[in-house]
């Protein structure tokens, strides 16, 4: 049985438990950090509810070996100070007050789940610390905030399914889950997907004229990626997902291949479909050979290949009409009868990293 190490409330934890052995029963049973309580097993009811390098995560759909070397957070990882809350808790709840009205708002728009707006909008609650509290002015606040927050954020995940049953039951009645005419307004963060991007990407929808946000599962073309902190695990809105800079490739009007980015199909339920180009573009490549012109006769040619933004050479296979000559950066020797018609030189990357490209000759 393999030990898994972790920092969990600041101090180091090394635990022997099955690498598959769900986090919230490590927690409970081998740290006796009972906070942590089991509620559905299925990550819907927010009772395990732990932070992980500071986002909110189910901690009975995480196995202990996705933590290794990570921070963790329970309940009694926070220092409350009651007399601090006492004395912000009127000021805190009116500052908080245009949060819930859009969370409230967002339970009760069909096609939503509470999962979904809790997890969208405890940054927004969250960012009232950084701004009524900055620790410039104090941190002893600014911390008494956030574990407020903290304590607040998981009583209302608790609560929210029923406060939602309730909403859409609402929605329901004044028959507002019906097919809406106007698409989402849709956008992605960030804007422009560098190709050294790791980091996370995020896809919001909002309504057109409610400017409520809109849960969508999203379809990536051709690719399948997952979202962890999604309780389902599925890319949807609202979730941060990683891609591995895979584009796809396509045939062009001179029947070679480009490569593009994969497009996004949201489809939420009670709205139309929207496609969009995940804003990554492709990597472009240049080739030049020399000479840069074929003769009649034997031809010894170089076709070079280079990343047209690095300026770093590029492993390529040198192309004459289907039949592979060569490679890059390599000497080739093309044979042209004479009379005969210079042929089509291209050249097509060996691991699906850029477009075909055309020999200008």
């Amino acid at each position: 049985m393999a030990a898994t190490a972790f920092t969990i409330n600041g101090k180091t934890a090394s635990v022997e438990a099955e690498p598959d052995t769900p986090l919230l029963w490590v927690v409970r049973e081998h740290l006796n950090l009972t906070g942590t309580k089991f509620g559905c097993g299925s990550g819907l009811c927010g009772a395990c509810t732990v932070h992980i390098d500071g986002k909110a995560v189910r901690s009975c759909q995480i196995t202990v070996s996705k933590v290794a070397g990570r921070k963790v957070t329970t309940i009694e990882g926070l220092s409350p100070n009651g007399q601090w809350f006492d004395d912000h808790y009127d000021q805190l709840t009116k500052l908080y007050a245009p949060i819930c009205r859009k969370h409230a708002t967002c339970l009760a728009t069909p096609g939503n789940n509470f999962l979904f707006c809790d997890d969208l909008l405890i940054n927004e609650y969250r960012a009232v610390c950084d701004r009524a509290f900055p620790k410039s002015a104090s941190e002893f606040d600014n911390e008494q905030c956030r574990n407020f927050t903290e304590i607040w954020a998981l009583g209302v995940d608790m609560h929210a399914s029923a406060y939602a049953k309730q909403g859409q039951e609402c929605a329901h009645d004044q028959g507002f889950d019906v097919m809406h005419t106007k698409p989402p307004i849709v956008w992605i963060v960030p804007s422009t997907i560098p190709r050294d991007y790791k980091g996370d990407i995020y896809v919001y929808a909002l309504d057109p004229d409610t400017k409520v946000p809109v849960r969508a599962d999203i379809e990536i073309d051709r690719q399948v990626i997952r979202a962890p902190a999604n309780p389902t695990g599925k890319t949807s809105t609202g979730y941060p997902f990683k891609w591995a800079h895979k584009y796809n490739r396509v045939k062009n009007a001179e029947g070679h291949e480009d490569l593009v980015a994969p497009t996004l199909t949201l489809r939420p339920d009670l709205y139309p479909a929207v496609t969009l180009l995940l804003p990554a573009p492709p990597p472009k490549m240049i080739v030049e050979m020399t000479p840069a012109k074929l003769r009649a006769g034997v031809n010894k040619v170089m076709v070079k290949a280079r990343d047209a933004e690095t300026g770093q050479p590029v492993e390529a296979r040198v192309m004459i009409g289907r039949d592979a000559v060569g490679e890059t950066d390599q000497p080739i020797e093309i044979k042209l009868p004479r009379g005969a018609k210079i042929p089509e030189i291209w050249v097509t990357s060996l691991f699906d990293a850029y477009s075909d490209v055309v020999v200008k000759q």
